[in-house]
């Protein structure tokens, strides 16, 4: 997960150390990149890798790591335009993990 040096000093989080990351409806564990090439108050989590939850028959994704992000997603958070569920600007919570 990709966050800014502000939130993550804020938050309590380093390079490299795990945190929780929670929406309303799930959470994943990911490890902490920090950089100033995000906005201050948003996070990144590349999507794609770490398809691994029962009954998923994607070899690639489930062979590099990373995380599901589709766990995050809320079916109730959608695209006003499209009708779409939205799977960018979910809004989610970030806490560092002891």
């Amino acid at each position: 997960m990709q966050i800014h040096p502000d939130d993550a000093d804020r938050l309590g989080l380093s390079e490299g150390t795990p945190a929780k990351v929670a929406s309303r409806v799930g959470e994943v564990a990911i490890d902490v990149e920090i950089t100033d090439g995000i906005r201050p108050g948003v996070v990144s989590i590349p999507h794609g890798f770490g398809q691994n939850m029962p009954g998923v028959q994607l070899r690639v994704a489930q062979e590099y790591r990373g995380v599901n992000t589709n766990v995050l997603t809320d079916e109730q958070f959608y695209d006003l335009v499209s009708g779409n569920i939205a799977l960018n600007g979910v809004p989610v919570t970030v806490t560092a993990i002891a």
